[in-house]
């Protein structure tokens, strides 16, 4: 995991090295979206007797809503997710792959919610899709997006 930490007193972060369920924010989403094999992993833990970990009140437990989640994502290339992880925070992910086209990341921009607004998240969905491309491109990958 590579991270680029912001210079604000109030921010948002996660740690390197932290481990999280992928039922959990938007990078988990991501890399459910495009990996069948991992998807499949948390099916299974999902209709077993503990379910899918919650760390909040707002993290998606219920296997409908995950799979919704992970429609949308694949229909629009990116996810946004707030307040699953921790309050107060959010996130935008977007895929970036391999060659043949096979996912090799998320890449992941956090932040506190105020910050986070509907206005502003219009002003970066295209960068990070674009950043997400430009990786991807330097990866001889194929564009997430087509």
């Amino acid at each position: 995991m590579t991270l680029a930490e912001a210079h604000t007193v109030v921010r948002s972060a996660i740690r390197i090295g932290l481990v999280l369920p992928f039922n959990v924010g938007s990078s988990g989403h991501v890399l459910l979206a495009w990996d069948e094999q991992l998807r499949q992993q948390v099916n299974e833990v999902a209709a077993g007797p503990k379910g899918l970990k919650a760390l909040i009140r707002a993290t998606v437990t219920d296997l409908a809503d995950l799979d919704q989640i992970i429609d949308e994502t694949l229909a629009g290339g990116y996810v946004i997710s707030a307040g699953e992880r921790e309050l107060g925070a959010g996130g935008i992910s977007a895929p970036v792959f391999r060659p043949q086209r096979t996912l090799l990341a998320a890449l992941n921009l956090l932040g506190p919610s105020t910050r986070l607004t509907e206005k502003r998240y219009e002003e970066i969905i295209p960068v990070v899709l674009e950043a997400a491309e430009r990786l991807t491109r330097s990866l001889e990958g194929a564009p997430s997006r087509e």
